[in-house]
Formats: C-alpha cells, structure tokens, sequence
C-alpha cells in the first residue's frame, strides 16, 4: 500500500471514529409545509368577552371540553363548556370571582372559586352542590367518589393564613374529613392523589426552602412531612414515589412511604411542571424539556425550547409550547411542539396566533388554551381563544425504561467494538508500511534506478 492510500485510509478511519463515538445524529428541521400535512386547525373558539383576560388549560372529558376565562376585573370569568369536535358552546357558568382552578370526572365539573367550591353538572352547567370554606381553592382532584382539594384560609386561633385539606363526598360536598395547616404560607394548587397518599406542598416563610406533606387519602391522617431547598414548582407521584422540581434547577426523587430521598439531580435551569410515565420523567424548564429515567435519575434526552415549562404526555407523544421572544421584540413566534417521547425527536411544531404553552389531548385532537398575542412589543393579552388541532400522528410506542438501558448498552457494547477494530487496522496499516522489503522488491528498485 502507498503512502497516499495509506493516509487516505487513516483519514476515514479517524473521520469514522469521531461520527461514532462524539457526534450524534442531529434532530432534522420539519419544513412548514410538511407540517401542514402532519397537523391541522380543526376549530378556535373565541369567548364573546371585551375585557382582556387569560385562558386556563382545557379539559377535555368525554367528548367536552372545559375552559375559563377569567380577567382582572369586571365582567367575571366564565366557565365554558363546548363540543370537542366542533366547538361550539354547550353552555357558560359566570361568576365574579372566575373558575381558575375546575376538574371535570363522574359527570359533573367540580370547579373552585373564592372560598368555595362548586359542582356543576357536565351536560348544562347548573349547580348541584357547593361548599364554602376558607379564602381559595386549589384544583379538585377526585378519585372515585371523593373530592380532593386544598386552599388557605385564616387560622381562627393565630388570625393568620394557612393551609387546608379536605376531603368530601363528590355527590353531596358533604365533609369526610379536614386538615388545617399551621400558620404560614397555604398549600399550593397542585394536590396529588397517588398510591393511597395525598401529596400537597408550602413554602418556608422566607420563601428560601419548601416543605411537603403526604396524608392517608382515606383517614387524612397525616404520614409524614420533609423539607427541601428552593420553591417548589411541581411534583407528580406514581404508586410508590413522589418526584419534585424546583425553580432553582433540582430534582428530586422521594419514597413515598417515608418521605425519604431515592435521589437527587440538579440541572441548573428553572424547572417547571413534572409528569411521570413508566418510569420516564418529562420535566419542563426555562429552556426546554428534560426526560430523565425515574428509577436513577438519569438524563435521557433533552429537546430545547424557550419557555417549555409545561410539557404534557400523551400516548408516546410528549406537547410543549414555545412562547418568544416575548419582550421588546420586533414580532413574537408562538410554536406548538409534538415530540416523540421515547427519543425527545420533533414529530411537527404548529405556530399560534396566540400564547399557547398547555394544551390537552383527548382521542388524539389536541386541545390548547391560548391567550390573545400581537406582533406589538411587549406581548398583549387580549380575549384568547381555544384551539382544538388535529395531528396525524396521534400515538407512538413508548418501550419501558429497561428497554431503552438495554439499548443504550448495545449502542456504547457496538461502539466500542467499532473503535476497537478501527484501532487494530489503524495499527496493521502502520506496520505494514514498516515491514522491510524483500529480495525481488530491491531488485526491482535497483532496476529502476
């Protein structure tokens, strides 16, 4: 072999080596017009509202969807109910103080306002119940036939506010049992029910540290408290542990019996909302959407986006949106994301009119809620809308977690083997280039010469 065959040799096997072992396959650019083909607007609904105000997260049950709309001041927020294949309104609930915080299960909607909760029924929006207890309540969660929600309220012995926990019978309200925190901040919105526990979380009074509390769901009885640094912005719970985010980039893993920690990882961006699926974790952050394996903590996949703090998971299909730039800009770009859970690869990215960071999904028709924006620097909120939008791709796989390590294995096993063999005729090629030549080959030199 020549000298130029054998640097040329060198030169792919050197070029082979660093595509293998460092570089990995970058995530393609979806082109608007195939997304066009992938996802489609089925409808928008604006609320017939003039004032400026905010659009919740939808809710989409049994072919319905729920929303509120709700504004800094008069006239109040309303509750509305549509068809989810055509959005046109079923029925509106209007009071003062809006729905912000509203489940829909069993039927009914089961929505919090001011200090009292409501049950409305699901078909015309009448009320059927309503209890009234403290200053604000949190989002029910019910789990058969019990309503779970927390608030705060003023502790009547210090005169100062607090947190609650109650428990009551979904189709009377009637109290089966109650839970007052001491003095303090309350009890954030975002209750868990999982396992037979009731998971629900506060801050210090300097904001500087969290604390988290887990009841029995059928006593109240309370199992155990433990504390963590920062604030805590979500946590999710499968039957047996309880995942935490925090704003200061942590994330922690707890046992669910004992409020131990399992583990703890710190990933340095703001962290928002948290969902846990067969062991993968989805977490949102200030730039963009971590999966992370829930047994050990361990990172998966990162897909990058400004502001995709609230990430939902559906059938192998993970949605984020992307709201920027959103401040003194000359124009703002609002982009719906569909990633492929198992990989964290984009499926399609469909751009909005509006904000548009939560949707849900229900039969496979994605539903956002979406505040009004401009191409006006700073963003405006306006009425907002909700969008119902149609993918394509409505479900993928979603193999377990010791699936995806076993495969993680075989690649870095294939790698390995791949950079061994490279080496063995990297060196062959070196030491054939140095064998001494033989009798004819001199011969043949001298010849020539």
């Amino acid at each position: 072999m020549d000298i130029v065959s054998k640097k040329l040799a060198a030169a792919l096997a050197l070029t082979f080596i660093i595509g293998l072992v460092i570089l990995e396959p970058a995530t393609p650019t979806i082109s608007p017009v195939w997304n066009s083909l992938l996802v489609s607007q089925l409808w928008s609904f604006t609320p017939p509202v003039s004032y400026q105000g905010t659009i919740s997260t939808p809710i989409a049950v049994d072919g319905f969807v729920y929303f509120s709309a709700n504004g800094d001041g008069p006239p109040p927020g309303t509750l509305y109910c549509l068809k989810g294949s055509t959005g046109e309104q079923v029925w509106s609930q209007t009071i003062l103080n809006g729905y912000s915080s509203f489940t829909a299960a069993n039927g009914y909607v089961y929505a919090g306002e001011g200090g009292a909760i409501a049950c409305l029924s699901d078909s015309d929006g009448a009320q059927m119940w309503n209890y009234t207890y403290g200053i604000s309540f949190g989002i029910p969660v019910v789990v058969g036939g019990t309503v779970y929600v927390d608030g705060s309220q003023i502790n009547p012995i210090s005169g100062f506010s607090g947190g609650f926990v109650l428990a009551l019978n979904s189709s009377t309200g009637t109290k089966i049992w109650g839970y007052i925190g001491a003095a303090g901040p309350s009890f954030s919105d975002n209750l868990l029910v999982a396992g037979g526990n009731i998971y629900v979380h506060t801050y210090g009074p300097s904001y500087t540290n969290s604390f988290i509390y887990a009841f029995d769901a059928l006593t109240g009885e309370q199992l155990w408290n433990s504390s963590m640094a920062g604030q805590i912005s979500s946590f999710a719970a499968d039957a047996q542990n309880l995942y935490v985010s925090s704003s200061g980039g942590s994330l922690y893993a707890f046992r669910g019996s004992d409020g131990s920690i399992i583990w703890h990882r710190s990933v340095g961006s703001s962290l928002g909302s948290v969902s846990v699926v067969n062991h993968y974790l989805f977490v949102g952050s200030s730039t963009g959407v971590y999966c992370f394996n829930a047994v050990n903590g361990a990172l998966m996949w990162k897909f990058i986006a400004s502001a995709g703090t609230d990430p939902t998971y559906a059938n192998g299909i993970v949605y984020v949106g992307w709201s920027g730039p959103e401040f003194f800009a000359s124009s703002t770009v609002h982009n719906l994301y569909a990633i492929e859970a198992f990989k964290g690869r984009e499926l399609w990215s469909y751009s909005l009119a509006y904000t548009g960071e939560t949707c849900t999904v229900e039969k496979g028709t994605v539903y956002v809620g979406a505040g009004y924006v401009t191409t006006l620097s700073p963003d405006n909120i306006g009425p907002g809308a909700c969008l119902a939008l149609k993918p394509i791709v409505t479900s993928l796989p979603l193999p377990s977690v010791t699936f995806w390590e076993q495969i993680q294995t075989i690649i870095i096993v294939i790698r390995i083997a791949a950079v061994t063999v490279l080496i063995i005729i990297l060196v062959f090629l070196v030491v054939a280039g140095k064998k001494p030549k033989t009798n004819l080959q001199k011969i043949s030199i001298a010849q020539k010469t």
